[in-house]
């Protein structure tokens, strides 16, 4: 083979090697974010209010990310004073008791995103599909009486796409380059739920989910509050 054949054949390979890692990403995108955004507008009425918000399962840290948002988007909205604890703080106006669990899944569809999905870099221009189903109680309580003044369950279920180079380069870059096996054992690891997730909807979802949370806690306290 000439030198000149080496060259071209040198730089095919890094083009290809350039477009491989170029779609090996899908940004996070949460398809049904839109559903949860709430149309309620901010509410001043009782500004000023000290409310504490308890994260009953403070131990897990999505949780704990979760109760400070919505402490976050009280304050934000009502004008509240709002601190986040894992228990009791000094008096405050009102309690808000907030219990959040969270179910996170990948799917078995992920596989063929995979492989034979790499071929036409699947990951990348579709992402994998991963559920995160997230349930909220809050009970909120009067300081001053000690009475239940609400009490609400809410379900968010998100459904998202999104593929990270990590879990992309097994299938669209080392899959072009050594063929299939890469891909598919990529496919077998990408069925479960990717944990890089997580610390993305604490910027990308937490807002608009606890915006909404923030605005029943809301109407509930201030409605209470001018009895």
């Amino acid at each position: 083979m000439s030198k000149d054949r080496i060259i071209k054949a040198i730089e095919a390979c890094a083009l290809a090697l350039s477009l491989a890692v170029a779609g090996c990403a899908h940004s996070l995108d949460v398809c049904n974010l839109d559903r949860f955004r709430s149309a309620t507008e901010e509410d001043f009425s009782r500004k000023g209010l000290e409310v504490n918000v308890i994260c009953k399962n403070g131990g897990d840290a999505s949780a704990w990310k979760y109760c400070e948002q919505l402490s976050a988007q009280m304050a934000r909205k009502a004008g509240y004073v709002v601190k986040t604890t894992g228990g009791d703080a000094d008096e405050t106006d009102f309690t808000v008791q907030c219990d959040v669990q969270f179910d996170e899944s990948g799917s078995g569809m992920n596989f063929l995103v995979s492989w034979p999905g790499f071929v036409i870099f699947t990951p990348a221009w579709l992402g994998y599909s991963y559920d995160v189903d997230i349930s909220v109680h809050c009970k909120i309580v009067s300081s001053t009486t000690g009475d239940t003044v609400g009490e609400f369950d809410e379900k968010q279920d998100l459904h998202i796409r999104y593929a990270d180079f990590g879990t992309t380069w097994g299938a669209t870059g080392a899959g072009w380059f050594f063929w299939t096996v890469p891909a598919a054992i990529n496919g077998i690891f990408v069925i479960g739920y990717d944990d890089d997730i997580t610390p993305e909807l604490y910027t990308e979802a937490y807002p608009v989910l606890c915006e909404a949370i923030a605005s029943k806690c809301i109407a509930i306290i201030n409605a209470y509050d001018k009895q």
